[in-house]
């Protein structure tokens, strides 16, 4: 009787379509929540890399963060006329990194130049702080002693940010995960000419 019961049931098709639904629906699924995750990386990915561009604009055309860089005229006891190329206002790049606040090669930090850069960043990417940001003048050699400052290039880069996932963090949180799903962005860089670096829009005079 039980097996008669069983080859019965055995031969039954009732239910083949929600169990065939059942076994395809879940590599779907993850199929489908890999590409929006995917989509979503790719979105937070080029939102960065076009932040930084903005940031490097702003930089160039406000007041270098580096205190003093933009009236840097050049001048020694043997060259006071302006008839040479400007010199190397530093042995390297000064570097301003607002983790730390400071800039290098003796410069003095200015919160407020690299505030401006930063709120020109987060305007499109507002998880962007300030201790994200850093900012690079390398002497160029371009300009004249005694007028009106160096022309460095300016490098904003854009660090230690991370993808911030959508489905997965919900999916951690929904099974009683702590935390969120982490994995870091690559560095961004973005590089340009520096053009008044003055805030005001106006070339300072020179000292």
């Amino acid at each position: 009787m039980a097996k008669k019961l069983l080859r019965s049931y055995w031969r039954r098709s009732e239910g083949a379509t929600a169990l065939e639904f059942a076994l395809v629906c879940v590599p779907l699924l993850i199929l489908t929540l890999g590409i929006i995750e995917f989509a979503f990386a790719l979105f937070q990915w080029n939102t960065a890399e076009k932040a930084t561009q903005l940031g490097v604009r702003r930089a160039v055309v406000s007041a270098p963060v580096a205190t003093g860089l933009n009236t840097f005229n050049g001048k020694t006891n043997s060259n006071e006329y302006g008839d040479e190329p400007m010199p190397d206002f530093a042995n390297s790049p000064v570097i301003c990194n607002g983790a730390t606040s400071t800039c290098s090669n003796g410069f003095t930090y200015s919160s407020a130049a690299h505030g401006r850069i930063v709120a020109r960043m987060r305007s499109i990417f507002p998880r962007i702080a300030a201790n994200n940001v850093v900012v690079e003048y390398q002497p160029m050699g371009l300009g004249f002693v005694g007028r009106c400052g160096a022309v460095p290039s300016v490098t904003v880069r854009l660090q230690n940010m991370s993808y911030d996932f959508m489905v997965i963090d919900s999916l951690l949180n929904l099974v009683g995960g702590t935390g969120a799903a982490s994995m870091a962005m690559p560095s961004f860089t973005a590089t340009m000419v520096g053009e008044d670096l003055n805030t005001a829009g106006a070339i300072s005079p020179c000292a």
